[in-house]
């Protein structure tokens, strides 16, 4: 499939067969025309794969991904801005990225007794090859919501997975964080 953006899958194993954390992300963005399945499917697939292997597993009772060994470990699926808001000209991305909510709070009910926290981050523009790329009119105008007048650093995005996937949220399960410059704010 050849859309803009890239689709990845991102975890962090301990080990074969070990899965502690996991952070699926996947997007289409809108700088060539994308179909409203292609936006669903990309948005969802990632979340969905993990989801759906933790849930074969525990039915079969099989313990062999540690967050079910171990009774714990957290999911962090990624979803957007436009998760938590509309976005103009943009409507598939955005249902898309609110589709990612409900899964991720569906999840985070379904997967809570076995000790798995399943949460999302809600990014505004980060600063990529592609969004470098884009026009300096349409660069101001994504950032104009934004308390913070910047693109985040992919780090930033990183360090709040980090901290969703750490101890200091362990108490934490269901939440879409905003991780946006203050844009959901005003």
């Amino acid at each position: 499939m050849n859309v803009d953006g890239r689709s990845a899958l991102y975890l962090v194993a301990m080990g074969p067969l070990r899965l502690d954390y996991s952070a699926p992300s996947a997007s289409a963005w809108r700088r060539r025309a994308v179909t409203w399945g292609v936006a669903i499917a990309l948005a969802l697939a990632a979340g969905w794969f993990v989801l759906f292997s933790l849930r074969a597993a525990r039915a079969r009772g099989q313990t062999k991904l540690a967050m079910l060994a171990a009774g714990r470990g957290s999911i962090v699926n990624t979803s957007s801005l436009a998760g938590l808001r509309g976005l103009a000209h943009g409507s598939a991305y955005s249902a898309s990225k609110h589709a990612v909510l409900g899964l991720t709070r569906s999840a985070s009910n379904e997967y809570a007794n076995d000790g798995v926290r399943v949460n999302a981050i809600c990014p505004a523009a980060v600063d990529t090859n592609m969004t470098a790329a884009l026009p300096a009119e349409l660069r101001a105008q994504i950032l104009a919501p934004q308390a913070m007048k910047r693109f985040a650093a992919p780090q930033e995005i990183g360090y709040a997975v980090a901290w969703l996937c750490s101890d200091a949220a362990s108490f934490v399960t269901g939440v879409a964080l905003p991780v946006d410059g203050g844009a959901s704010a005003s």
